[in-house]
């Protein structure tokens, strides 16, 4: 699980959700660079953690409170999933599947998760919960180290 959401939930934080999307952005665009995925992973890291800062940023924006971040934080994990959930059955799924059949994609997954037989299973016992995890894990880091920025970055 990478935490490179982290930098753009700060942005969030600090400058406001429009900072933290584009942080999000600039993230994946230079990582277009050395991929290989061909693009794809970058989108969804983009929709995914574009989501999550986002909906971090506009939470907490009105309040500026310890018990809001928290808050937002956990709102932006739920909306991360959902986004994730949607955006893998509708999208990526379909993607991946110009490089590789339906039934191998399943199959891989069905290797680790032995009762995914379905496209929706993917969505639902991986993605869906991976998602919500790392919402949480990079909240819980970010809700640990941005107190210990000095107060004239906070606003």
């Amino acid at each position: 699980m990478d935490l490179s959401d982290f930098p753009a939930l700060v942005g969030a934080f600090l400058l406001g959700p429009g900072a933290g999307v584009a942080i999000e952005f600039v993230k994946n665009a230079l990582q277009l660079f050395s991929t290989s995925t061909g693009g794809v992973g970058e989108l969804a890291n983009f929709l995914m953690g574009g989501a999550f800062v986002l909906t971090a940023g506009l939470c907490c924006r009105r309040r500026g409170t310890k018990r809001a971040a928290w808050l937002a934080c956990g709102a932006a994990s739920l909306v991360m999933g959902c986004v994730a959930a949607a955006v893998n059955y509708w999208l990526l799924l379909p993607l991946f599947e110009q490089f590789l059949p339906l039934d191998q994609l399943i199959a891989s997954f069905g290797q680790w998760i032995p009762f995914i037989r379905t496209k929706l299973d993917v969505v639902l016992y991986n993605a869906l919960p991976f998602n919500l995890l790392k919402g949480l894990a990079i909240s819980v880091v970010t809700m640990l180290i941005y107190p210990k920025f000095p107060q004239t970055l906070r606003r």
